[in-house]
This record gives structure tokens, C-alpha cells and sequence, in this order.
């Protein structure tokens, strides 16, 4: 979603729009894992709201042609799903290693990523640093979402 909306929308917006993901958390925190909610995280969630509606600049309160939908509901989708990432995550709760979390999440993601793959004409032949950077960043990448996880199953979401 991220790298699609920085394809149609102007660059603050898009990543403003990709980052609103706390908010979806918090909300989804509250009505799935009965979270409480203080009166101070309701009402930044109602200025978060505002701001992204502002953001969108939706054509028919303020005119114009405003931002593209698609990108608009791209980027939101990607955020709300990003959110339910951390809900599920913190659901499970600490009994499971979160090196499961990251293994089901890489299957997952290798499931989508092949038809969507093919869908677009496949790829490009990579060279030898190329394959390496890759691997590398797949390494961090999977150390950095084992601890991620393991901090989302301890504290509140």
C-alpha cells in the first residue's frame, strides 16, 4: 500500500495517510481486545480523524478534483490492515514465539506477492550484490518483526 500511494498521491500526504495506522490500532484495540479507552485517547482520535479528512480533501466539501480515490482508499487500507496486524498480534498474546508470527506473516505475504508477481510480467534477473543486499535485508528485516512482535504481545496494543 505504501509504495503504490506514493505512486498517485503527493508525497506528505501519502505518507501522512500510510502512518495513520496508531489510530485504526487504538480503535480496533478497544472494540476487539476490550482495551479502555481515556478521555485524552478519544479525543486525539477524534483530531487524528479530522486531520486525516483534511488530508483527503474530499471533492465534495471542499471542490475540485481533491485526491485520487484510489490511492486514498489504498493508502487507509494499508493502514487499517497494518492495525489489525498489531491487534491480531497482541490477540495471541505472549504464548506463542513470534518467530511463528513472522514465518505464518512470510507465507502469507509469498502467497499474495506471486500472482500479483506474474500479474505484472515477473521480474529481472538479479546480480551477485543484488542477491546480497536482499538477503541481508531479509535478515534485518526478520530480526526487526521478531522483536517487533515479541514487543506488540507485551505491552498494550
Amino acid at each position: 500500500a505504501y509504495f503504490y500511494t506514493l505512486q498517485v498521491l503527493p508525497l506528505a500526504d501519502s505518507v501522512t495517510i500510510t502512518f495513520s495506522n496508531p489510530i485504526f490500532t487504538v480503535i480496533l484495540a478497544h472494540f476487539w481486545l476490550k482495551e479502555r479507552l481515556k478521555p485524552f485517547e478519544v479525543a486525539a482520535i477524534g483530531v487524528c480523524v479530522c486531520g486525516m479528512f483534511m488530508i483527503s480533501r474530499p471533492s465534495f466539501l471542499f471542490g475540485g478534483s481533491g485526491l485520487p480515490w484510489d490511492g486514498l482508499l489504498v493508502g487507509f487500507g494499508g493502514a487499517f490492515f497494518g492495525g489489525l496486524a498489531y491487534v491480531s498480534v497482541r490477540k495471541v498474546g505472549p504464548g506463542v514465539h513470534p518467530g511463528v508470527l513472522v514465518h505464518y506473516f512470510s507465507v502469507a505475504s509469498i502467497l499474495i506477492s506471486i500472482p500479483l508477481l506474474a500479474w505484472q510480467g515477473g521480474g529481472r534477473t538479479l546480480h551477485d550484490v543484488e542477491w546480497a543486499i536482499g538477503i541481508g535485508v531479509g535478515v534485518f528485516g526478520a530480526g526487526g518483526q521478531v522483536l517487533l512482535n515479541r514487543g506488540l504481545q507485551l505491552d498494550k496494543a
